[in-house]
């Protein structure tokens, strides 16, 4: 686990965090109806931690 916990973020990370942030918020939006923002903000920090977990993973810095 340490070795993708480095501390270290490049551009492709961010940018793979910003597409699936921006996707999975679009898809969210048109099918449901937020009236709570407290709600739509959690829901969006989650999808942005999400993004963030992915990202580390997916794109590996070698």
């Amino acid at each position: 686990m340490k070795k993708f916990l480095k501390g270290k973020m490049s551009i492709s990370h961010i940018f793979f965090m910003a597409a699936f942030s921006a996707i999975v918020n679009t898809i969210i939006s048109h099918n449901v109806n937020w009236d709570n923002r407290y709600i739509t903000g959690l829901i969006a920090g989650l999808v942005t931690f999400i993004g963030g977990i992915l990202a580390i993973f997916i794109i590996k810095n070698d």
